[in-house]
C-alpha cells in the first residue's frame, strides 16, 4: 500500500478536480453575466426584462460559488464496493452530470456525520481531509467496519486516527468570527440539524456545546431541503446583540446561503431605533405577558363616548352630536374586526352619515343629492366635529401610545391593574424618553392592534395612485409592442423601471414589519421574555423555530428558566421537541469543571457537559492584597496574555471581563500598558481595531454572551456578583464569564472580593410565595432585602421544580406539596414557610435530612376557624341554609320545624388541639355542653368532658365537628361506621382535612334524613387556584353549608400568618435561628455577636462539635459564641467567630463527616 505522502497526492487529485470544476462554473457564470450586461438597454421591454432577470440569477450564482472557496472538500466516504464519495460545501457534477462532490446537506452525506462502528450500513471508512487554501495537508481515517481491509491499510499508511480534525479546530486560535463546523459536525449535532421543518426544535446545551453553530447549520440545511418555500418567505436569525450577529455573519455565506435576515430584538421593527436599556426590574415588568393586555386596554380606552358632546351649525341648523350615534358608530367599527386606525374609517363614515341624517330630520323638505353632498363636505371640514370624533376614536401610532402609557402613572394603574405601586414607580419616565430595548415588543403589540399610521396610509395611497398611473403607461407600451400577453406583465415592467427587480426576499422582509418568515432561528433564547416571544410568533405563524440556549446562563429577570414552562405555552406540549447537547468543545476540562461546580453550588440548572480535551494550567488565580493594586495587575496580566495568545496575523482573542463601573477606566489602563510594552507597530495595529473585531477587549459580562476567546480574565467576580439584580442572575453572569475561554481562564481579585458572600445584602436572595399569601409577607421579605415573586395559584410537582430555579425561600399554603422529587431537584432551597397550620404537604423528614428548614403558623388562624365553626353550628341548627335555598327558588317557608337554639345542645369535638380547645371555651359560653375525643392526653377546658371512645362521643352529640391533624393515619377515618353511630338529626361539620371524611357516606346519611345538616369546608380533591371549576355531589343538599377551604381565610388571620411565618424565615436566613422549626433542632439565636456566624447542620453523630472547633482552632479563629442542638437524627451547631474563615477552612468544615449543609452568615 502507498505511503502517507502518496495518500496526500491521491487526495490532491480529487481536490484539484473539484476546485477545477468550481473555477469552470465561476467562469461560465461570469461569462454569461458579461454577455447579458454587454447587451445594454437595447431591445424590446420584454428582452430588457429577461436580460435583467438573468443578470440577477448569474450574480447570485457567482456570490454562492465565491463563498465556498475555503475548505471546499473536507471528507470522503468509502463503501464496501470500494467506491469513494467526496463530501463538501456544495454539490458539484462534471459536464456529463457525474458527481464530483456531494453537498454536506444531502442524505447521501449523512453517514459522514452519523455512522458509527455499530451502525455504519455499507460505509466502511470515513476520511477527514484537511486543506490549506487548495492544498491537501492532512488526511485522517476512521474505520467503521473493523473487519474490513481498510483497517490494515489505514494503519500502514499512518492515516488511522479519530478526532484529529475536531481537536485541531478546537485548539486553533480564535479569529473574532465564528467559523462553520461543516467538516466536524458530530452525530448528536447532526440529528438536530436534520430535524423536521414543521415543528419547534429547542436545543439546550451548556457553554461550548456548539448550540449556535448547530442552529446556523440547521438554517442552511433547511434552506437546501426546503428551498422553494423558504426562498419565498425567508429565514430570520435573532441574536442577543449586534456584536454577536457580527461574530456569526460569515457562517451561512460560507455554507452557500446569503439570503437570511439577521436581527436583534431591538431592531426587529423597521424604523424604530432602541438603544437604551431599562433596569432589570423594569425590563422584567415590561416582558410580562400581561403587558399585552395593558396595551389592548390602552387602545380600547381610546374607543369611547366623550364626556362632552357639542352641537354644530350646518346651513343655519343646529345639529347635535348624540351619544347613541357615537355608540352605534363604535359598534359598527368594531364589527369590522379591523385594526384600530383602519376601523376608524368605518367609525367616521358611520358618524358622518348619522350627522347628515340628523340634519335631514330638521328639514321640512326632501333635499337633493347636491345638498347632501355639500352637507357631507361641511361635516368633514367642521373643527368641532373633527375634535369630537378624535376624542371618541383617536388615530394613534404605536410610538405615541407607548410613550403615553409610561409617562402617566394613572394610565399604568388603569390599564395594568395588577401592577403594584413600586412597579409603577419603576416604569414611569418623562414624556418623550428614548425607547428602550424592552419597549420594542410593546411597540410591536401596539402597532399590531393599531395598524399603520393614518398619515402613512395617506402617503401610501399617493404612491399607489402613482404606481397605477405608471402601470397603465406600461400596459399601453406593451400593447403597442404587441407583447401584452407574453411572460412579462405590466407590473414586472414597472418594477424594472423603478429599479426594484433585484430586491431580494431578505431585503424586503427586513423592511416590512408585517413580513412572515418560513423559519426563525433564535439564539440565546433563554433571555427572551414572554412579550419577546409574542413578537417572534407573530412573524412566523407556522411556528417553525430553531431555539437554542442554556437556562443556566439566563441573566434577564424575565427570561426563561424552564423550557417546558415557556414552550408549552407557546407551542403546546406536543408541538416542540427538546434536544440536549452534552459535549463541551470550547473549554478545557479544568475550566469546564470549575464552572460546573460553581453553577451547581449556586443552584443553576446545568446540562451534563463533558469537555473533550484538557489543557494543563488552563485555570489560574491571582489574589491581591487590596484594591489599589488591581488596575496595574490586570494591565500586566493582559500583556502576558497578549504575548501568549495574540498573533500579528489577526488571530487570537483575549477578553478582560470586569464589573460595569470598572470597564472604562480598566480599558484605559490596559491600553496604556500595551502602549508602553508592545512594539509601536503592534500596538498601533491593536489600537486601530474596531470594537467589532478587536483582539483585546475589556467588557462586562453582558457583552460576551455567545462569544468565545482564547484567554479570559475575570476581574473582581465578587463585585460582579454584588452588582447583579438578583442572586440567580449573579450566578448566571459569572457562569457565562467563566465559560468563554478556549485555552486559559485567569481570575484576578482582591482579598476583600474573595470574602464576598452570596448572603450579604448586596446579593438579593430570592423568595417565591404561592397560593395568594397575604401581601404583608412579601413586603416584609422585600424590606429585608429579598427579591420576591408571588403567584396566586398552587403548583404541581414539575411546575414547582421549574419555579424554584434560583429560589432560596419558598412560601406555600396547603395545596402545594414539597416532595422528595422537588427537594432532590432543588438542593439549594434553604427554607420552606407553610403559611397555614398544617405541614403534611411537606416531606418533613426528607427536608430536614437535606438541611431545609420548615416553619408554619400553628396558632395564627385558630380564632378564624373557631368563629366559622360557631357560625356554621348556629346556621345549621336554625336551618338557615335550607330556608335560604327555598327562598331562592321562590318558596316562602316560614316554619320552626327542625329549628333549634344551640343552648343546651351537646357539641362533640374530635381533635382537642389548639382549635378544638378554643372552640370548647366559646361553645360553653353559648350555653352548649361540650364533649371531646382525642387519641392523645389533653387537658379539658372549663366543663368539657373527655370521652373514652369515639362512638361514645358520636352517640350523644347534637353537633359533631372534626379538628384532627393531617397525619396519613387519619385518611378516611370518619366513614360509614362513624356516620351510622351519630345521633338522629345531628349535624356534621368538617373544617380540618379533606381526606378525613367520606363525603359519599355523608350524602347517604343526609339523603336518608339521619343527619339533618352539614358544613364542609375541606374536600378530598380541591382546585389549585381561585376561579377553577369545582363540582361536588353535596351541592343540592337542603341544609348544607359548602365553603371553599376558607376556615382560616380571614384578612386578620392571613395577615397574622403572613407576619408570623415571614419573621421565622427572616430569622433563619439572617440569624440561623430555628425556633419553631418543625423539622430541625430548635435553637433560638440573637443577632450575630461578631463578624460572622457559621451554621452547620449535620447528622447527629458524636464528635462533630469537636471537629468544628478543631478546624477553627487550626486557623487561630476566636469563637465568640456557640450553640448546639440535636433532635433525632439531626444536629445543629451555630458558631459566631471574629473573622471569616479561609476558603480552605470552609472546605474542611463542609467535609466533616455527616455534614448536611453549612452556611456562613454575616
Amino acid at each position: 500500500m502507498s505511503s502517507y505522502s502518496a495518500q496526500l497526492r491521491e487526495e490532491q487529485q480529487a481536490v484539484s478536480r473539484a476546485y477545477g470544476r468550481l473555477d469552470d462554473l465561476r467562469a461560465q457564470a461570469r461569462a454569461r453575466l458579461d454577455t447579458v450586461r454587454a447587451a445594454g438597454s437595447h431591445g424590446s421591454p420584454t428582452q430588457r426584462t429577461e436580460r435583467d432577470s438573468f443578470a440577477t440569477m448569474y450574480e447570485d450564482r457567482l456570490t454562492q460559488l465565491r463563498a465556498v472557496e475555503d475548505r471546499l472538500v473536507f471528507g470522503r466516504l468509502d463503501d464496501v464496493h470500494g467506491a469513494h464519495r467526496y463530501i463538501g460545501r456544495i454539490g458539484l457534477s462534471d459536464e456529463h452530470h457525474e458527481p464530483i462532490l456531494t453537498d454536506w446537506r444531502a442524505d447521501a452525506a449523512r453517514p459522514f456525520y452519523e455512522a458509527t462502528p455499530s451502525h455504519h450500513g455499507d460505509i466502511v471508512m470515513r476520511r477527514h481531509i484537511t486543506l490549506s487554501f487548495r492544498e491537501v495537508v492532512g488526511v485522517e481515517d476512521e474505520v467503521l467496519d473493523v473487519h474490513s481491509d481498510q483497517v490494515g491499510q489505514a494503519s500502514s499508511d499512518g492515516t488511522l486516527t479519530g478526532e484529529g480534525a475536531l481537536l485541531a479546530s478546537l485548539n486553533a486560535k480564535r479569529t473574532g468570527k465564528m467559523t462553520d463546523i461543516v467538516a466536524t459536525i458530530q452525530a448528536e449535532q447532526d440529528r438536530i440539524i436534520r430535524a423536521d421543518l414543521n415543528q419547534a426544535v429547542v436545543v439546550q446545551g451548556g457553554p461550548g456545546t456548539g448550540k449556535t453553530a448547530v442552529a446556523l447549520h440547521r438554517a442552511a440545511y433547511l434552506l437546501y431541503t426546503h428551498r422553494r418555500m423558504l426562498e419565498r418567505s425567508g429565514v430570520l436569525v435573532v441574536g442577543p446583540s449586534s456584536t454577536f450577529l457580527h461574530y456569526i455573519d460569515q457562517v451561512l455565506p460560507s455554507l452557500g446561503e446569503t439570503g437570511v435576515v439577521s436581527r436583534t430584538i431591538a431592531d426587529l421593527i423597521p424604523g424604530v431605533v432602541a438603544t437604551a436599556h431599562d433596569d432589570p426590574f423594569a425590563a422584567k415588568l415590561k416582558g410580562d405577558r400581561r403587558m399585552a393586555k395593558a396595551i389592548a386596554n390602552a387602545v380600547a380606552a381610546r374607543e369611547r363616548v366623550p364626556s362632552q358632546l357639542p352641537s354644530i351649525r350646518i346651513n343655519g341648523f343646529t345639529v347635535p352630536i348624540v351619544r347613541t350615534d357615537i355608540e352605534q358608530a363604535i359598534t359598527d367599527a368594531k364589527r369590522t374586526r379591523q385594526q384600530h386606525n383602519k376601523a376608524r374609517e368605518t367609525f367616521v363614515h358611520s358618524m358622518l352619515i348619522a350627522m347628515r341624517n340628523r340634519y335631514v330630520d330638521k328639514l321640512d323638505y326632501e333635499p337633493e343629492q347636491a345638498e347632501l353632498t355639500d352637507v357631507m363636505q361641511q361635516l368633514r371640514m367642521n373643527d368641532a366635529l373633527r375634535k369630537t370624533l378624535n376624542l371618541a376614536w383617536l388615530p394613534m401610532t404605536g410610538e405615541w401610545l407607548v410613550d403615553q402609557l409610561f409617562c402617566k402613572p394613572q394610565q399604568l394603574r388603569r390599564f395594568a391593574p395588577w401592577l403594584e405601586e413600586r412597579d409603577i414607580e419603576a416604569l414611569t419616565r418623562p414624556k418623550g424618553s428614548p425607547f428602550t430595548v424592552s419597549d420594542v415588543p410593546l411597540l410591536d403589540e401596539a402597532m399590531e392592534l393599531l395598524g399603520p399610521d393614518p398619515k402613512a396610509i395617506a402617503r401610501q395611497k399617493e404612491l399607489d395612485a402613482k404606481r397605477a398611473e405608471e402601470e397603465q403607461f406600461a400596459q399601453d407600451t406593451l400593447a403597442q409592442a404587441g407583447i401584452g400577453s407574453g411572460i412579462v406583465t405590466s407590473q414586472m415592467l414597472v418594477d424594472n423601471i423603478n429599479g426594484m427587480d433585484a430586491e431580494l426576499t431578505a431585503q424586503r422582509a427586513a423592511s416590512d414589519r408585517e413580513w412572515t418568515y418560513g423559519h426563525i432561528v433564535v439564539d440565546e433564547a433563554q433571555e427572551l421574555t414572554a412579550m419577546d416571544w409574542r413578537m417572534l410568533i407573530r412573524r412566523c405563524p407556522s411556528r417553525s423555530f430553531t431555539i437554542v440556549g442554556d437556562v443556566a446562563q439566563t441573566s434577564a429577570l424575565g427570561g426563561t428558566r424552564s423550557w417546558r414552562r415557556m414552550m408549552d405555552s407557546l407551542f403546546g406540549p406536543h408541538n416542540w421537541q427538546l434536544n440536549e447537547l452534552t459535549i463541551n468543545y470550547r473549554n478545557p476540562k479544568e475550566v469546564s469543571q470549575l464552572a460546573c461546580d460553581f453553577a451547581a453550588a449556586e443552584g443553576l440548572y446545568i446540562s451534563t457537559v463533558n469537555a473533550v480535551r484538557g489543557v494543563p494550567d488552563s485555570v489560574k488565580r491571582l489574589t491581591l492584597a487590596d484594591e489599589s493594586l488591581i488596575f496595574d495587575a490586570v494591565a500586566q496580566q493582559t500583556v502576558d496574555l497578549v504575548r501568549s495568545y495574540i498573533s500579528a496575523d489577526g488571530t487570537g482573542r483575549v477578553a478582560i471581563i470586569a464589573p460595569d463601573d470598572m470597564v472604562k477606566p480598566l480599558r484605559r489602563r490596559v491600553y496604556e500598558q500595551l502602549r508602553e510594552t508592545l512594539p509601536a507597530k503592534e500596538f498601533d495595529r491593536l489600537d486601530a481595531q474596531s470594537s467589532w473585531d478587536e483582539q483585546v477587549t475589556v467588557c462586562s459580562t453582558q457583552m460576551v454572551k455567545g462569544l468565545e476567546y482564547d484567554a479570559v480574565m475575570v476581574v473582581q467576580p465578587g463585585i460582579i456578583e454584588e452588582n447583579a439584580p438578583s442572586r440567580i442572575v449573579a450566578a448566571a453572569d459569572l457562569y457565562v464569564a467563566m465559560t468563554r475561554p478556549t485555552q486559559r481562564l485567569l481570575i484576578v481579585r482582591t482579598n476583600a472580593d474573595e470574602n464576598c458572600s452570596s448572603y450579604k445584602v448586596g446579593i438579593m436572595p430570592k423568595a417565591l410565595l404561592l397560593e395568594n399569601i397575604h401581601p404583608d409577607a412579601a413586603q416584609s421579605l422585600r424590606d429585608h432585602g429579598f427579591e420576591v415573586e408571588c403567584l396566586k395559584g398552587a403548583l404541581n410537582e414539575d411546575e414547582l421544580i421549574d419555579a424554584l430555579e434560583g429560589v432560596d425561600l419558598l412560601g406555600i399554603r396547603s395545596k402545594t406539596s414539597v416532595t422528595r422529587k422537588v427537594i432532590d431537584a432543588r438542593p439549594t432551597l434553604t427554607a420552606v414557610g407553610c403559611f397555614c397550620i398544617g405541614t403534611n404537604q411537606v416531606d418533613l423528614d426528607y427536608a430536614g435530612k437535606h438541611g431545609i428548614a420548615v416553619f408554619n403558623a400553628p396558632y395564627s388562624n385558630t380564632r378564624s376557624v373557631v368563629e366559622l365553626v360557631i357560625g356554621d353550628i348556629i346556621c345549621l341548627m336554625r336551618r338557615i341554609p335550607a330556608h335560604t335555598h327555598h327562598m331562592k327558588h321562590g318558596m316562602w317557608d316560614k316554619s320552626a320545624s327542625g329549628s333549634h337554639e344551640v343552648r343546651g345542645k351537646t357539641l362533640g369535638i374530635i381533635g382537642y388541639g389548639n382549635i378544638g380547645s378554643q372552640l370548647s371555651v366559646i361553645a360553653e359560653a353559648l350555653g352548649m355542653r361540650v364533649v371531646f375525643y382525642d387519641i392523645e392526653e389533653k387537658l379539658a377546658m372549663g366543663n368539657a368532658y373527655r370521652c373514652s371512645t369515639l362512638n361514645e362521643l358520636l352517640e350523644q352529640s347534637d353537633v359533631v365537628t372534626l379538628h384532627v391533624d393531617g397525619r396519613k393515619s387519619n385518611t378516611g377515618f370518619f366513614g360509614e361506621d362513624q356516620f351510622a353511630h351519630m345521633k338522629q338529626d345531628s349535624i356534621f361539620i368538617n373544617l380540618s382535612r379533606g381526606f378525613v371524611a367520606d363525603l359519599d357516606a355523608l350524602k347517604k346519611h343526609l339523603d336518608s334524613g339521619h343527619i339533618s345538616g352539614a358544613a364542609v369546608d375541606v374536600f378530598p380533591v380541591e382546585p389549585k387556584k381561585s376561579g377553577d371549576e369545582f363540582l361536588t355531589n353535596l351541592a343540592d343538599e337542603d341544609n348544607m353549608i359548602l365553603t371553599p377551604h376558607i376556615g382560616g381565610s380571614t384578612l386578620e388571620a392571613q395577615k397574622s400568618i403572613g407576619q408570623f411565618v415571614s419573621q421565622r424565615l427572616e430569622d433563619y436566613w439572617f440569624k440561623g435561628s430555628t425556633m419553631l422549626s418543625v423539622d430541625l433542632p430548635q435553637i433560638t439565636l440573637s443577632d450575630i455577636r461578631s463578624n460572622f456566624r457559621i451554621a452547620h447542620l449535620h447528622a447527629n453523630l458524636p464528635g462533630v462539635l469537636a471537629k468544628v472547633n478543631h478546624v477553627l482552632g487550626e486557623e487561630n479563629i476566636n469563637i465568640a459564641a456557640q450553640a448546639l442542638g440535636t433532635e433525632g437524627e439531626i444536629g445543629y451547631v451555630v458558631t459566631d467567630v471574629a473573622q471569616r474563615p479561609s476558603q480552605k477552612a470552609l472546605d474542611e468544615l463542609a467535609a466533616i463527616e455527616g455534614t448536611i449543609r453549612m452556611r456562613v452568615i454575616s
